[in-house]
């Protein structure tokens, strides 16, 4: 009976100790674990360490290449604002003035021309003082105004066998909006009228007019009265 007692005594203590070991697989000490997914962490590139011992690299591959975008679009956003009175240079550093000489009209100045325009013009300035003229067209589309007054204007005198353009010669330049649609475009509009004689004999005034591309510089159109080539200077 004590044999019996004494087996069953030690059975029970054995069972004991067997369910009493611990079974927690997963702490183990001294592991790594690397995580490499879009957590956010509030340090970029930095270890800790867990209560229970285990190292944790935290990769911020994925944050750091969304700073890098956020960073591109920065630079390439720049705030536009309305053309104002003052002086400008454009990203070719030609010099520009404005001055706005009605409501709604201003003047826009070169060392040698003066053109006039209703249009609404935006400017974009970058980090080292240059602007961009930005014109804002009727069906919301924009225009870059890349030829200055002038270049457009010697350009426009040329086609028209001028030796100037100025209000007392009844000669004008404008900046203005031509076309529809995708055809949408901004010009220098210079119209002037010509004294000239017919064959040589009879004295005429031939209206001229000739357009200039603001972002090309290319003359889209000329006319001239169709009797044009029967006259002389």
């Amino acid at each position: 009976m004590k044999k019996i007692l004494t087996m069953f005594l030690f059975v029970l203590v054995m069972t004991s100790l067997v369910f009493s070991a611990p079974t927690n697989q997963n702490s183990v000490s001294g592991k790594q674990t690397i995580v490499s997914g879009n957590e956010e962490t509030g340090t970029n590139g930095s270890q800790s360490e867990s209560s229970n011992g285990t190292q944790l690299i935290v990769s911020s591959q994925v944050q750091t290449k969304n700073q890098g975008v956020g960073q591109q679009l920065g630079l390439q956003e720049r705030e536009r604002i309305m053309l104002r009175e003052g002086n400008y240079t454009d990203s070719l550093g030609q010099r520009l003035q404005v001055k706005n000489v009605a409501f709604g009209v201003n003047e826009l100045m070169g060392n040698k021309s003066q053109v006039r325009t209703q249009l609404r013009i935006d400017t974009e300035t970058d980090d080292l003082g240059r602007t961009r003229l930005m014109v804002n067209f009727s069906n919301g589309k924009n225009a870059e105004i890349k030829i200055m007054p002038d270049t457009a204007s010697q350009t426009a005198l040329e086609r028209l066998r001028l030796r100037n353009c100025s209000l007392n010669e009844n000669c004008t330049i404008q900046l203005k909006e031509v076309g529809n649609g995708n055809q949408t475009k901004v010009v220098y509009d210079m119209q002037a009228q010509k004294e000239t004689k017919i064959l040589g004999l009879f004295k005429a005034r031939m209206n001229l007019e000739t357009q200039v591309d603001a972002e090309t510089g290319s003359v889209i159109t000329t006319k001239k009265p169709w009797w044009s080539f029967l006259s002389s200077n």
